[in-house]
């Protein structure tokens, strides 16, 4: 749902970002048409926080509830700041096979 992405404008309405941010402990993965991010000790995502309202977070919520596997979570993140806060992030709670 970042910027530029095929679902920032429905969900976001090209909101700009507060900030951008890094969240160490994941690592972004592709779950068919859906960006999400898996716990991986040693990764990183980047990504973007935004300040939105319950009405966006349950449509978001609505859509990304894939079976319950993707669930939002607060996570920690780094601001490009250096100031580390709680954000909400989408992250998967499936097996992920590595081949």
């Amino acid at each position: 749902m970042m910027t530029g992405g095929r679902y920032n404008q429905y969900f976001l309405g090209g909101k700009t970002p507060l900030a951008k941010a890094v969240a160490g402990g994941y690592k972004r993965y592709i779950f068919g048409a859906l960006d999400s991010m898996a716990v991986e000790a040693d990764g990183s995502v980047q990504g973007e926080v935004y300040e939105v309202d319950e009405t966006a977070l349950k449509k978001m919520d609505f859509f990304v509830n894939n079976g319950n596997t993707i669930n939002r979570q607060t996570v920690e993140v780094e601001l490009e700041t250096g100031e580390v806060i709680e954000a909400y992030a989408y992250v998967w709670g499936g097996i992920i096979a590595k081949l």
